[in-house]
């Protein structure tokens, strides 16, 4: 499959608040599902996704890599390497340049899968052999990794370990992939515990944020702890929402803020919007409405850096009910004010499971693009430059087709 950037005669613009937005070609990775992103200081990017291997019919991790800005990818290459079905993948980059990716593996069996690890130190060119770290005889499920200070590795996700069955959210950290601290219960909550996110801040801080359901069945909220001095802090509903909440995603920005992102549909019962908090310390702000789109909002994702920059992506049904895209908001001032909402894929195929990465004033979003039976990875960049802000409330949240030029 060719690996070099498909270009498309279309380009997108969108018109917002009095400026061109711009988003570049679209590119293609591989015929793969639930991608995952990440760059490292030396401007590469990391992409791994669920896939088949050449020859066989069983779901692996597989691996690629871009170093000219996502202009060219490296062919798809099995990082995962095991027996089992291996799924879900999660990558990050530690401060010494060495690339983690962890997934969801059945090689101790298809009904007691486990957490797996694997490791580069040389920018992917090799990798460590598959790991198993979660070694738990409940069921293990949606992994999430961060790195922080000490090139410290963080992994948490969901287990049925408990007596009773009712998965809750576990943590184990390692500072070099090879030994891992004793797996430990971090949602002492009478709810279910899932899809759980988790961060490490400069200061060395973990938070981890997850869907829960200690409200009530119905109605779950997102729940969030904070690692301090060896010690977890008490849950805290973040959401708090009369109705239906879900797909929280963490991420770090400038000056301590920490920003999580989730999908609620409180406003509109039956289209949900994407819903964010900004705290520091501990503490979040009033909870902001993101997208405020006409469409289903749902799957997103929050990327920051040092610089202030910070993206929201989700996947949106507002110009088509059965064909989602992909939207974006974005902030140069760390969160202090937002773009209006960008439109930022335009293909024939849904567009879902996006997952985003910042190399300095350049956002590059990736995502599954499904037609028929068969899933892509597809990608585009898209410059932070000639971008109208405001408060959230006040800048235009109307979705704009590619080259309209109205207001």
């Amino acid at each position: 499959m060719n690996m070099r950037m498909i270009l498309i005669a279309v380009i997108m613009a969108i018109v917002l608040n009095g400026y061109a937005i711009q988003a570049a070609e679209i590119f293609s990775i591989a015929q793969a599902t639930h991608p995952r992103i990440v760059a490292d200081s030396a401007n590469n990017i990391y992409a791994v996704f669920e896939g088949y291997a050449s020859g066989s019919d069983i779901r692996e991790i597989l691996y690629s890599k871009s170093s000219d800005v996502a202009h060219t990818w490296t062919p798809p290459f099995n990082i995962s390497r095991t027996v089992g079905v291996s799924t879900a993948p999660a990558i990050a980059i530690e401060p010494s340049g060495a690339v983690d990716v962890v997934w969801r593996d059945t090689t101790s069996g298809e009904f007691h899968p486990d957490i797996y690890f694997t490791r580069s130190t040389d920018g992917g060119r090799t990798w460590t052999k598959a790991l198993n770290i979660s070694h738990t005889t409940g069921i293990c499920s949606e992994p999430a990794i961060a790195t922080g200070p000490g090139n410290l590795i963080h992994v948490v996700w969901v287990d049925t370990r408990p007596a009773d069955g009712r998965p809750d959210i576990f943590y184990s950290y390692s500072s070099e992939g090879k030994t891992w601290s004793p797996c430990e219960s971090i949602s002492p909550t009478p709810g279910s515990s899932s899809h759980p996110t988790v961060i490490a801040s400069k200061d060395g801080i973990i938070h981890c944020a997850w869907l829960d359901t200690s409200s009530g069945e119905e109605r779950p909220d997102i729940f969030y702890v904070r690692k301090i001095n060896s010690g977890w802090t008490t849950p805290v509903d973040v959401s708090n929402s009369p109705r239906l909440s879900d797909h929280p995603w963490l991420a770090c920005g400038a000056k301590g803020k920490i920003f999580l992102c989730w999908s609620d549909n409180s406003q509109k019962k039956n289209a949900a919007d994407i819903w964010c908090v900004i705290g520091k310390n501990g503490r979040f702000d009033k909870p902001i409405n993101i997208s405020d789109t006409p469409g289903v909002s749902s799957q997103p994702v929050v990327v920051a850096n040092a610089a202030g920059q910070v993206s929201v992506v989700w996947s949106d049904t507002s110009l088509k009910l059965s064909k989602p895209d992909i939207y974006a908001r974005v902030s140069t001032d760390n969160g202090e004010d937002f773009s209006n909402v960008l439109f930022l894929t335009h293909t024939d195929g849904l567009s879902i499971h996006p997952s985003v990465t910042l190399l300095g004033s350049t956002m590059i979003l990736v995502w599954e693009d499904v037609m028929g039976s068969i899933s892509s990875i597809k990608g585009t960049t898209f410059e932070f430059k000639g971008i109208g802000t405001g408060p959230v409330d006040q800048v235009d949240p109307t979705v704009r087709r590619p080259n309209s030029n109205s207001h």
